[in-house]
């Protein structure tokens, strides 16, 4: 009898099994053809808005129409309005003590170099208290009081007025 001999070998392993190969292959072929659908339908979508662009058309830009005489006089009259040095003539305002007056409107004229200011003072003497001041005041020359009237209606009796003066 021929003695046989077996051979162990515990340290190798044994390789991975078919199904496991056709796995990965299979989900590489998979992954492969998602990434290729993806690219298909990018391209469709590039393809689409490109003839979406073609098909929408252009706004072309208007020339404005020639300013008449009468829009040409208010352009002008707006562009001095916008080049005043306003910053200068609201300091003046802010600087002069104004507790108990209420400012309402301010109105500049360019052409006569004149401002107006229209407020409401709580008494006659705070009116005039203001009109000092703004006299004082720098950048205001020869403000004056055009208009005053005592509102009798209202309990307090507060005084409207109006101011007017040069404003460089």
């Amino acid at each position: 009898m021929a003695a046989i001999s077996r051979h162990y070998d515990f340290a190798r392993r044994p390789g991975p099994p078919t199904a496991a190969w056709l796995l990965l292959a299979t989900g590489a072929l998979a992954l492969a053809l998602g990434v290729w659908q993806y690219h298909q339908v990018r391209a469709g979508i590039v393809q689409r808005q490109a003839e979406i662009l073609q098909a929408t058309p252009t706004p072309r830009l208007k020339s404005a129409p020639p300013l008449d005489a009468a829009d040409s006089l208010e352009l002008a009259r707006a562009q001095a309005l916008l080049a005043r040095d306003w910053p200068v003539l609201f300091r003046a305002l802010e600087s002069v003590p104004h507790k108990d007056i209420a400012l309402l409107s301010i109105a500049a004229y360019p052409g006569r170099s004149r401002v107006v200011l229209e407020a409401e003072a709580r008494t006659p003497q705070a009116m005039l208290a203001y009109l000092q001041a703004l006299q004082g005041a720098a950048s205001l020359q020869g403000m004056r009081l055009v208009r005053h009237d005592v509102r009798q209606e209202v309990a307090e009796r507060p005084v409207k007025f109006r101011l007017e003066g040069g404003w460089p």
